[in-house]
C-alpha cells in the first residue's frame, strides 16, 4: 500500500517570541515493512541542524526559530509504501540495548491501578503473542477510549486510576505491564490510515514488545489490532517523551496555543 501523509502543526503566540528551539522527530525512516519514498518539510523562518540519529534509532533535527514571530508553522508531507510486515521486526538493530526497554520511566512506572490490571493476566507464557493480545484486550476493557480527559503528561498509573484514556495512555499502560512481566517494550508514534476518514486531528500511538522468535511485535490497544500496512511508524522510545513529534523550549512572555491537522490518504 502507498500512503500519503500530510501533518501540519501551527503555534500561535499573543506576543512576539524571544526565541523558540524545537526538537523535531517527524521524519520517518524506512523500517522492515515500510519504505519512505519521499519527505518534504516546511518550517517558518528558522535555522535547522543537520539530520541526526538518536539512541532509539530515530531521525531528528533541531530548529531554532527567529525572534519576533507570532506564528510558527511546521508542515510535513511524505509518501510511504507499507506491507503487513510492519507488525514484526525480527532483529533489534537500534543503538540502545534491549535491557533499556525493560526499565520503567516516570510515565510508565506502575502503581496500584496498573498492577491491578496486570493481575488479570493469568497465563503461563508471558512471552507470547497470545498473552500480549490478551493484555491489549484487557487494558481496553478496563480503560475505554475517551478523549479530552488526559494530557501528554498523564502517566500510565494516573490513566489507569481514571479508567479511561486515549492511544497514548493505552500504550503507556501496555508498556508498563509488559515490563512488569520482564519484557522489553517501547512506545511508537506515527500515523494510521482509516478508510473513509482521511482527515484526522492528530497522529497515532501504539506499543511494540520484543518477543522470543518474533522480535519487535506491535499492538494497537486502542483499536484492538496489530499494526498492518495501514500504519506508518515515525519514532520509537521508552515512552512518549522519547518519541514525541515535537518538543522544545520557548522564551518570551505571553500565551501559546497549538493547532494540528493530519491527513492520511491511500494512493492508487
Amino acid at each position: 500500500m502507498r500512503l500519503l501523509v500530510n501533518h501540519r502543526t501551527e503555534f500561535h503566540y499573543d506576543t512576539p517570541i524571544v526565541g523558540n528551539t524545537m526538537k523535531l522527530r517527524i521524519r520517518p525512516r524506512s523500517w522492515p515493512g515500510q519504505f519512505v519514498e519521499d519527505f518534504e518539510l516546511y518550517l517558518t523562518k528558522s535555522t535547522q541542524s543537520k539530520i541526526m540519529n538518536d539512541h532509539n534509532g530515530n531521525y531528528f533535527e533541531i530548529a531554532i526559530f527567529d525572534a519576533g514571530l507570532t506564528k510558527i508553522v511546521i508542515d510535513v508531507s511524505c509518501t510511504v509504501s507499507t506491507t503487513d510486515r510492519t507488525r514484526y521486526i525480527k532483529e533489534h538493530r537500534e543503538p540502545s540495548p534491549l535491557w533499556l526497554y525493560r526499565q520503567q520511566t516516570p510515565l510508565t512506572r506502575p502503581g496500584r491501578a496498573v498492577r491491578s490490571i496486570a493481575s488479570r493476566i493469568r497465563m503461563d507464557h508471558h512471552d507470547s503473542p497470545a498473552c500480549m493480545a490478551l493484555l491489549s484486550r484487557t487494558i481496553l476493557s478496563e480503560m475505554p477510549y475517551r478523549s479530552g480527559q488526559t494530557t501528554a503528561n498523564t502517566t500510565a498509573e494516573q490513566a489507569a486510576a481514571q479508567g479511561l484514556g486515549v492511544c497514548q495512555d493505552h500504550t503507556h499502560v501496555f508498556i508498563s505491564i509488559a515490563r512488569l512481566m520482564g519484557l522489553p517494550a517501547r512506545y511508537v508514534s506515527g500515523y494510521l490510515h482509516v478508510a473513509g476518514n482521511v482527515d484526522q486531528v492528530m497522529g497515532h500511538a501504539w506499543a511494540e514488545v520484543f518477543l522470543s522468535g518474533l522480535g519487535w511485535t506491535g499492538f494497537d490497544v486502542s483499536n484492538g489490532i496489530s499494526p498492518d500496512r495501514d500504519y506508518v511508524k515515525v519514532a520509537v522510545g521508552r515512552d512518549y517523551s522519547e518519541a514525541a513529534p515535537l518538543s522544545g523550549i520557548r522564551t518570551g512572555p505571553g500565551r501559546e496555543s497549538m493547532e494540528t491537522s493530519v491527513r492520511v490518504k491511500r494512493l492508487k
